[in-house]
């Protein structure tokens, strides 16, 4: 019995719903970018079972540049992957905001469903894109680097060179 019940804990840990909470669940927002293809989706898979651990930040760029999203069963996967990357480490933010851009409205569902995935909420409210440079506070501006770092080490050089306070970044 006891087993049975730390199952059950488990999956609904995992599937973002606490089992106190039994209200009918909200209507997420359809998103309407095609998801990702059968095989980039096992690679993805196999990424998070740890093979290739370090090619993360760089498929979720390509998803995000290609204007495509993850697929969806592997969201909670995704989402405790980026959770468990250290706020200490300057790629954190990066990788956290990839992961809501590549999961779309989908995430940030399930963000609002388990508050260990919150940072997913908060990044599509965020800036993004050439307003994070911009107008971000320090994380989003690391946040947009990282991502641009990925994608374009070049234009993000270029990108530092011209930022007055680039040091604070």
């Amino acid at each position: 019995m006891l087993l049975d019940r730390a199952a059950l804990l488990t999956a609904a840990r995992r599937a973002g719903r606490r089992p106190d909470q039994a209200e009918p669940l909200s209507v997420c927002e359809p998103d309407p970018r095609p998801a990702v293809s059968v095989a980039a989706g096992r690679r993805l898979a196999w990424m998070l079972r740890g093979e290739y651990p370090d090619l993360l930040a760089e498929w979720l760029t390509a998803v995000v540049a290609r204007g495509l999203r993850a697929p969806a069963q592997l969201l909670p996967a995704l989402l405790d992957r980026a959770r468990r990357v250290s706020p200490a480490d300057p790629e954190s933010s990066g990788l956290r905001h990839l992961v809501a851009e590549a999961g779309g409205s989908r995430a940030g569902w399930l963000a609002g469903l388990n508050p260990e995935w919150k940072f997913a909420a908060q990044a599509q409210d965020a800036l993004t894109g050439e307003d994070a440079w911009r107008l971000g506070d320090a994380g989003q501006r690391r946040g947009y680097l990282a991502a641009l770092r990925a994608f374009d080490p070049g234009q993000a050089r270029s990108g530092l060179g011209s930022c007055p306070s680039w040091r604070r970044v």
